[in-house]
């Protein structure tokens, strides 16, 4: 799983003015009323402010904040009960998850920009190019108006309505982790501020000659590790013992032996010419691809299963 960064704060706005059209004043005062009465004193102690800068503050909150209402708000059943869709409240929580699809599909228009859906913007502005979940499939946008991801609603919109329009309960992922989660419950969203290059590990095995090489997907805790069951990320993964297999055999033909000899054999001809010398990083990139950095495993297809086969097999050294 990769983390996502927070997006910018033009982003933030152009998301909240979206759910502002959409949600009419009358409903934002009852959910202000509802978050301020059950999600915990962090949101009651916001009484003095005004309504619509609360609502802006329940939007925008980070996934820390959702988590710990959504924390609050399980502790105790009847609260539980009465955020849920078939609750107390029930036609103000339809309404609200209803206005959901509509926001989705929000025109966005801005100078100097053709006019988007909602969504895809939200995609195209989110810093990553692959599914979080799984780090497998790409989910840049085709288009204006067809994005090349689904939104999925973190905490399940089905179940708790009330964090339906929550940007940071939203995670933009391909159509099979969507497919795969549906309603169930993970423990750690990609929006995590915990989540680090050693959330998840990438383990060969099998890779001796005449065995059937493998990759084992470790977790570093219980909850990363509900994660990888619930996404079916180690099934995944279990497609991509061929990939293993290339890399093996790649390091196979180019240990660092064989590496410090190319490089002085190109060096030998670079200098007759009068250009600067490569270094052994420069040959092993060229072979194995240059190390991508933990910032932008999201920008690339496998970059992390790639980055920790690699470095268990010694071509990278972080």
């Amino acid at each position: 799983m990769i983390k996502i960064e927070k997006y910018d704060k033009k982003v933030e706005d152009v998301y909240f003015d979206a759910v502002k059209a959409v949600v009419d004043d009358a409903y934002r005062k009852k959910i202000v009323n509802r978050v301020k009465k059950y999600m915990g004193a962090a949101w009651r102690n916001l009484a003095e402010q005004e309504s619509d800068e609360i609502f802006r503050k329940w939007i925008l909150a980070d996934y820390s904040e959702i988590k710990k209402a959504y924390l609050q708000l399980s502790k105790d059943e009847m609260h539980e009960e009465t955020f849920k869709k078939n609750g107390k409240f029930k036609r103000l929580y339809q309404i609200y998850y209803e206005a959901y699809n509509k926001v989705r599909g929000k025109i966005i228009r801005m100078p100097g920009l053709a006019d988007q859906k909602l969504n895809v913007y939200l995609v195209k502005n989110s810093k990553i190019k692959t599914c979080p979940y799984c780090n497998r499939n790409y989910i840049t946008a085709r288009g204006e108006n067809v994005s090349g991801a689904q939104l999925d609603h973190f905490i399940s919109r089905s179940e708790y309505p009330i964090f339906a329009l929550c940007l940071y309960n939203l995670v933009p992922c391909c159509s099979v982790c969507n497919l795969a989660k549906l309603t169930k419950e993970l423990e750690v969203s990609p929006f995590a501020s915990e989540m680090d290059d050693n959330s998840f590990t990438f383990t060969p095995t099998g890779i001796l000659p005449g065995e059937q090489p493998a990759v084992k997907i470790k977790a570093k805790n219980a909850q990363l590790e509900k994660n990888i069951e619930v996404l079916h990320l180690q099934e995944a993964y279990d497609f991509h013992s061929d990939d293993l297999k290339e890399l093996v055999e790649l390091k196979e033909m180019y240990p660092e032996t064989q590496i410090s000899e190319i490089c002085d054999l190109i060096n030998g001809e670079r200098r007759l010419v009068g250009k600067a010398n490569l270094t052994s990083t420069d040959i092993r990139d060229m072979v194995f691809g240059k190390q991508v950095p933990y910032e932008e495993y999201g920008k690339k297809p496998l970059a992390k299963f790639r980055h920790d086969i690699l470095k268990d097999l010694g071509v990278y050294t972080r």
